[in-house]
């Protein structure tokens, strides 16, 4: 990813979901005191190319503050497929949160919320400010973010998108994305949806009405629809509206998280760089450490 032409951009990261892809692509890892550090070593790694790359001014990284949220509360099946996350794992989420914070990458969490919502409250604090927005996730959910001024990216997976790239891979724009699951529903996060109704469909209702609640609102002007079964599908709209709200609930970011922080505070400065060096060099990582120490830190590879 190139940097910004004007040289100012706010990147905002899903810490806790590269933590966990990294959980599962690297493994054996461990610092000399044996404590489990592939998780923290991959997400480090994704996060310092990302930022090398594209040269961002302002920087923050979202963690979920537990693996409860508000959400939970709504609806006690949501995330319930998911069970505990991994021993080893558990134990590195403190470590990653130190490592990005030795790094100046701003890691936020807030008690009770997701760091998505952690991600969308800085993005609309930040939109007044003129500074180009870069949400880094694989996430769904964070495309409805996506606004002038807002791309989307998957790190190490390709270019970010606007909104016209959104509409080109949901079939609907950003507003309509948390809409658009609460028909279809997301079996990542166990969000039920309506039962029956799948992707294309749900992007072609949402086409037709333009909001869920147009679609809940008027169920049998669905034969006017272009969609397979359409007698049927009418009846399962009926049926499954509770869901459809429900999960709209659910999918939907909140904007509201009591953070302590304003944008201007999340300006990149570096690495705070003794003690990154000192953190890096307990958990093992020597090329990393030598970098910092050495001054080649963003010449470096910091592989291990």
């Amino acid at each position: 990813m190139t940097p910004e032409p004007n040289g100012e951009s706010l990147h905002l990261i899903d810490a806790t979901g590269y933590l966990f892809r990294a959980h599962f692509a690297i493994r054996g890892m461990k610092a000399p005191d044996g404590t489990p550090t592939s998780a923290v070593y991959g997400l480090v790694q994704t996060i310092l190319k990302h930022v090398r790359d594209a040269r961002p001014t302002h920087v923050a990284s979202a963690f979920d503050a537990s693996m409860d949220s508000f959400r939970n509360e709504l609806d006690v099946a949501y995330k319930a497929h998911r069970g505990a996350p991994p021993d080893d794992l558990v134990l590195q989420f403190d470590l990653a949160e130190q490592a990005l914070d030795v790094l100046g990458f701003h890691p936020l969490s807030c008690e009770g919320f997701e760091a998505d919502d952690v991600i969308a409250t800085v993005a609309h604090r930040a939109r007044g400010s003129g500074l180009p927005l870069v949400v880094a996730s694989f996430d769904k959910d964070l495309a409805q973010l996506v606004r002038e001024g807002v791309r989307l990216v998957d790190l190490g997976r390709g270019e970010p998108i606007d909104a016209s790239g959104v509409l080109a891979k949901f079939g609907v724009p950003p507003e309509r994305i948390a809409d658009y699951l609460a028909l279809c529903g997301d079996s990542v996060d166990n969000v039920p949806g309506i039962r029956g109704v799948g992707p294309k469909t749900a992007a072609a209702l949402l086409r037709h009405f333009g909001s869920l609640e147009a679609v809940l609102a008027e169920p049998e002007r669905i034969r006017d629809v272009d969609v397979r079964g359409r007698d049927a599908l009418v009846e399962k709209i009926r049926a499954g509206a509770a869901d459809a709200r429900r999960s709209r609930t659910l999918t939907g970011l909140r904007e509201d998280v009591p953070l302590a922080i304003e944008v201007d505070a999340l300006r990149y400065g570096g690495p705070d760089r003794l003690a990154a060096a000192s953190f890096f060099e307990r958990l093992g990582f020597r090329r990393l450490t030598e970098s910092l120490r050495d001054g080649t830190f963003f010449e470096a590879d910091a592989s291990r």
